[in-house]
């Protein structure tokens, strides 16, 4: 009787063991579920925002852009260069 009461007492305690273990088991693997989910979910946002801002850098760099850019600036276009010219005595000269 006293054997038979001490199996059942570790069975019972196994169980309750297994069982503990199991909903542990459970509890993490959920937990690790949604640290997935919201990582892909900032991953998938972070990916949208690159998009974006490469459009909006394709159109900050446009020609036209610039272009409009320099006349706000007050820039004008230049018409008529002229260069300096620099007299042959005081340019540099090799020796040998």
């Amino acid at each position: 009787m006293l054997k038979t009461k001490t199996i059942f007492s570790l069975l019972i305690f196994s169980t309750i063991l297994l069982l503990g273990l199991y909903v542990f088991q459970v509890e993490e693997v959920t937990k690790m579920n949604y640290i997935i989910s919201q990582s892909k979910l900032k991953i998938e946002a972070a990916s949208k925002n690159q998009l974006s801002l490469q459009d909006e850098l394709g159109n900050i760099v446009s020609l036209d852009n610039v272009e409009q850019k320099a006349k706000d600036l007050g820039f004008v276009k230049v018409n008529n260069m002229r260069y300096m010219t620099i007299p042959p005595a005081l340019l540099a000269r090799r020796t040998k």
